[in-house]
């Protein structure tokens, strides 16, 4: 049913998509790195406990080591969650302008993306915490940045693309 502005509700769910199913995308990894992380024993953890994960993010967010895993994690949840957050807000804002083009750029084309980036890193970091090293967590650590830096790209490309086709569109109907 079309509302008074002209947006469908159909729309309007459609840019809470990447806050759905984002958070559900990264609770999955994190379960599987967690059960293969203590089922193969991490050497970069020393097996999988929440206080061998928070110690490292504790020094890295500048927070006491001994401060305990529950604020660290957080913080971590929080910046990874902060990539789909921003997909979502880009989202409200491709609906308050009317633009679905955009909007499905963003908001489903966007999601996938930076859902498969956090699958393919998650992987790829694996490697690193199951064998150890100075630097074993290191990518663990930065796919947060990633992540936001993905889903940045992705809204710049997504509306320049949404503005082409809506033009395109304008310029076939007159």
């Amino acid at each position: 049913m079309m509302s008074r502005t002209g947006v469908t509700r159909r729309t309007t769910r459609r840019a809470y998509l990447p806050i759905v199913i984002g958070p559900i995308v990264l609770a999955v990894c994190w379960i599987v790195i967690g059960v293969l992380a203590g089922a193969q024993h991490a050497a970069c953890w020393g097996g999988f406990e929440l206080t061998k994960v928070a110690g490292p993010l504790a020094l890295n967010y500048r927070l006491d080591p001994n401060v305990g895993p529950a604020l660290p994690l957080f913080g971590y949840a929080a910046q990874s969650i902060s990539a789909y957050l921003l997909l979502f807000l880009c989202g409200l804002i491709a609906v308050r302008r009317r633009s679905r083009t955009t909007l499905v750029a963003i908001s489903s084309i966007g999601t996938a993306i930076v859902s498969l980036y956090f699958c393919a890193a998650y992987i790829a970091a694996y490697r690193d915490l199951l064998d150890g090293g100075m630097f074993c967590d290191l990518g663990f650590e930065l796919i947060p940045y990633g992540g936001l830096i993905l889903a940045a790209v992705v809204i710049v490309v997504g509306t320049a693309v949404g503005w082409l086709i809506d033009r395109r569109d304008m310029a076939g109907s007159h």
